[in-house]
């Protein structure tokens, strides 16, 4: 803006000071008089155009100033609404952990649904009347030696994305049925694609190129009922979840590549769900990257260990991804759709 005022300024002098010399100044004027009247039009045109792009030049400036001050308090305004949205689930979550005390109880089963395996300890699994299949995951309000607790969990030392970066959308509900049921359920497999319908069960294809608005879409779809919430994984259930699968089977995450099914995936071979098994949860430590409903400013996160030992992909993402790390992907966006690398996982809970 100042270089804009700066060069209008001298455009104006050199305007005055021609006008000056030629009506003040004898000798000039004399000269502009005797000047061919055609010559005299092109440099009265010349000059106003110059004056004329130099008004543009500063017109220019002053809007883009403007627009620049409005992006700047637009962009403020949007972070500050996250920063406020990160304040007001952390306050919910520690007020909730202080006033709800969870009593052990055996698992939740819907009206509908029936139970198929397993216990609460190892993988206690219920099934709905199309025999998609959830499996329990016990969490309380506070941790001891035998029990987890409700809880977004930074595993790693070293981290892309910190948890107070994060906030979880619509998740009042669900940390308050989890506290209060002492667990919540989750899909036993990545969800996949059978019959045209979106299940979890077994030895169906892995529903891969999705956005977080289709994955949302996908999962709020699979059942309309007042008495359960059907709805993409948050931040909470993945990590008590994962928390939960490592304390049980006495895994320490030094070691989890050893629990990671790798094989020779072929280029255009369809994966499928139930591969690798723990705690009667499948696709956890395989298959693909999953679609969670925690926020990172306009991104979401995705979570999990895809696989990626197909041959021709291996030199791409070998060793790019940590299990237990978060990664963001824009709204909208799928990066990995051409490599089938990102699908979801739903979680289930009382209203």
């Amino acid at each position: 803006m100042k270089s804009g005022s700066i060069a209008l300024l001298v455009s104006e002098v050199i305007i005055v000071l021609f006008v000056l010399l030629i009506t003040e100044n004898e000798k000039i004027s004399n000269f502009w008089n005797k000047v061919n009247k055609k010559l005299k039009i092109i440099i009265y045109i010349l000059l106003t155009i110059a004056f004329l792009y130099m008004s543009f030049i500063q017109l220019s400036s002053i809007v883009q100033n403007i627009a620049s001050h409005y992006i700047k308090d637009e962009n403020q305004a949007f972070f500050d609404e996250v920063d406020k949205k990160i304040e007001m689930e952390n306050d919910y979550y520690k007020n909730a952990i202080n006033t709800i005390k969870t009593e052990i109880k055996d698992p939740y089963i819907p009206e509908g649904f029936t139970y198929v395996e397993g216990e609460v300890n190892n993988g206690y699994v219920i099934e709905d009347q199309d025999k998609n299949q959830y499996v329990w995951v016990p969490c309380t309000s506070e941790e001891n030696s035998s029990t987890i607790q409700l809880s977004k969990y930074q595993i790693l030392s070293v981290n892309y994305i910190f948890l107070k970066e994060l906030y979880d959308e619509d998740c009042d509900g669900f940390i308050d049925s989890s506290l209060k049921n002492g667990g919540f359920y989750i899909s036993r497999y990545e969800l996949g694609n059978m019959n045209e319908k979106i299940v979890s069960k077994a030895n169906a294809k892995v529903v891969t190129e999705i956005t977080y608005d289709e994955a949302k879409n996908y999962v709020s779809a699979m059942y309309d009922r007042n008495d359960i919430s059907c709805k993409l994984i948050n931040g909470y259930a993945y990590d008590t979840a994962l928390q939960w699968m490592l304390k049980t089977n006495n895994i320490d995450k030094s070691n989890l590549g050893d629990y990671l099914y790798k094989y020779d995936r072929k280029e255009n071979e369809s994966l499928l769900t139930g591969r690798n098994y723990l705690n009667n949860v499948a696709d956890f430590f395989d298959n693909c990257l999953e679609m969670s409903s925690e926020i990172f400013y306009n991104t979401s996160i995705i979570r999990g260990f895809p696989f990626i030992e197909r041959s021709d992909l291996m030199g791409i993402y070998k060793d790019r991804f940590d299990f237990e790390n978060r990664y963001s992907i824009i709204f909208g966006e799928n990066q990995f759709s051409q490599f089938d690398f990102l699908s979801m996982r739903t979680m289930l809970y009382k209203n």
